[in-house]
């Protein structure tokens, strides 16, 4: 197995150590210690014990609050699910694995049996055993989302010698977008050291916008006009974000939130200052929420009677109550008729029969749409909301051509649903792994 191969090659010490007396772990349960500093997860099943890190590897969360079962342990926080004997993801959010550890008893006590190497690191990412790359044009991965990252680690990790380039227009590698709303202080997070992509023979390309696919030349082509050639391509460019199209959208002040550089231009602008988002979903009550102890003030329109509206009414006012008593004031069933300014920089939000809100800084979060419109004269078939249509494999109606991510509409057979677009996290990534 791979686990065992990877074994060979740690030449770290072994260690080997007391952790806790057989009874402190329950039958059918979980018991966290901590060893040398590191968090470690102890689990009962019918008399046998495993062990693995005890933090999940997507946030860090503690595992002991999630839940067991059936040889799987899943992270409350978001979900994350891991083979408590490999270590192995048996469901995204992350996209390392655990790291396991031999446990047996000892009389009275466990004994846990490692290596130093394995003690350093609350995560375990599957090392690449490829040293050779196939001689043959590269496969081509347009987008540098989950999906693409997901699909580039799972075609190495399953063995894949094809070249590999990932075409990414943001100016740095893929990153954890997710977090750009929740902690708009710090810089974006990679996904994977640099490192990673080098060792796993991964060739990304920052800065390369692709404009234009042959599919009958199997070619892309960027923005500076450079052409390459490919076996296959996999579009995975998720969304564009929809911006204002009000009066004074073009004011100085006035945000979306998309890429990773946004968040430190709307900090810098709302720090002090009055602060309004646009839209009550995710993005715009995230960023309420990540600037309320920066901003003199801060107010979110939202066109309905509750935020958040996906989840519905009686959610939607709990969340509400819950930003009202932090300071935030929530205006709801409004619509914003344009943006007033004052030497260049955005000074009112105007409401349609409603308040003047005063704001220095806005931020609009109303959604996204699929970025495909570059994709209208290439031949592939886009459905009326320009996502791409895919079957079932993720192919679309141009050979060699594979979509996957926010941008696709895809069938769902095992629902009998015909077409559906799905946008998040965890769905882009299986669909990397499909």
């Amino acid at each position: 197995s791979d686990l065992c191969r990877e074994m060979e090659y740690d030449d770290s010490a072994a260690v080997e150590e007391v952790i806790c007396r057989v009874d402190d772990v329950p039958e059918g349960g979980m018991h966290e210690v901590e060893l040398r500093g590191r968090k470690i997860l102890i689990i009962r099943e019918k008399g046998k014990f495993s062990a693995v890190n005890g933090l999940c590897a997507h946030y860090n969360w503690p595992l002991i609050q999630g839940v067991y079962s059936n040889g799987t342990i899943r992270c409350a926080l978001h979900g994350a699910c891991f083979n408590v004997t490999t270590g192995d993801i048996e469901d995204y959010p992350s996209f390392d694995g655990l790291n396991p550890f031999t446990v047996r008893k000892q009389g009275e006590n466990l004994l846990i049996s490692t290596t130093e190497k394995r003690l350093t690191s609350d995560r375990h990412t599957k090392p690449n055993w490829i040293r050779r790359l196939a001689t043959e044009k590269p496969i081509i991965v347009v987008g540098g989302g989950p999906a693409a990252q997901s699909l580039v680690e799972n075609l190495r990790m399953e063995g894949c010698r094809t070249p590999i380039i990932m075409m990414t227009k943001e100016s740095v590698t893929p990153y954890d977008r997710v977090l750009l709303s929740k902690r708009m202080n710090i810089p974006a997070i990679p996904l994977r050291a640099v490192e990673f992509y080098t060792e796993n023979h991964i060739d990304v390309r920052t800065n390369a916008e692709v404009t234009s696919i042959d599919p009958s030349k199997h070619t892309v082509t960027l923005a500076d006009q450079s052409v390459y050639e490919y076996s296959k391509v996999v579009l995975a460019v998720g969304g564009a974000v929809r911006k204002l199209r009000n009066k004074g959208t073009d004011l100085k002040g006035v945000h979306t939130l998309r890429n990773h550089f946004d968040p430190a231009s709307i900090t810098a602008d709302a720090t002090g200052e009055d602060l309004v988002c646009i839209g009550a979903s995710f993005i715009g009550m995230e960023a309420a929420c990540a600037l309320a102890s920066e901003a003199k003030s801060v107010t979110v329109i939202c066109t309905t009677s509750e935020p958040v509206p996906a989840f519905g009414d009686e959610i939607g006012r709990s969340i509400r109550l819950y930003f009202v008593n932090k300071g935030v004031k929530i205006i709801t069933n409004a619509r914003v008729s344009e943006l007033r300014g004052e030497e260049g920089r955005v000074k009112e939000v105007h409401l349609v029969d409603g308040p003047i809100v005063p704001a220095r800084c806005v931020v609009a979060g109303i959604g996204v749409d699929p970025d495909t419109a570059w994709l209208a004269n290439c031949g592939i078939d886009l459905d009326k909301r320009g996502f791409i249509k895919v079957d079932e494999c993720f192919a679309t109606n141009k050979a060699d051509v594979i979509a996957i991510g926010d941008c696709v509409s895809a069938p769902l057979p095992f629902f009998g649903v015909e077409s559906i677009n799905i946008q998040h996290f965890q769905t882009a990534q299986k669909h990397g792994l499909l």
